[in-house]
C-alpha cells in the first residue's frame, strides 16, 4: 500500500520505486524467516533483475534481452573464483 502512495506523487519513477520497495519487502521477509544466506543471495540476484526488467519494460526503444536464471550466474561466479 505504501508502495503504491508513492508512485502517486508528481515527478517520481513508479518503476523505480517499486524496485525499490521490492527490495525493502526481501528484506523484510530476510529478517522475519532468518533464511539462508543462499536465500539472500537468491533473492537479492532476483530483485535486482526484476528491476532492470521494469527499467528496460519502460524505455520502448530498447532490446530486453532474456533472463539469466540464478543457476548460471552462480555457477559462472563459482567459475570465476577458481580461475582466479
Amino acid at each position: 500500500m505504501a508502495c503504491h502512495l508513492v508512485t502517486k506523487k508528481r515527478g517520481h519513477n513508479p518503476g523505480l520505486i517499486r524496485g525499490a520497495c521490492l527490495v525493502v519487502l526481501a528484506g523484510i521477509v530476510f529478517v522475519v524467516s532468518a533464511c539462508s544466506s543462499e536465500t539472500v543471495k537468491r533473492t537479492t540476484y532476483e530483485t535486482l533483475q526484476n528491476i532492470a526488467e521494469i527499467k528496460c519494460q519502460e524505455d520502448l526503444s530498447a532490446d530486453c534481452s532474456g533472463r539469466e536464471p540464478y543457476e548460471d550466474y552462480k555457477r559462472k561466479m563459482e567459475d570465476n573464483e577458481v580461475d582466479e
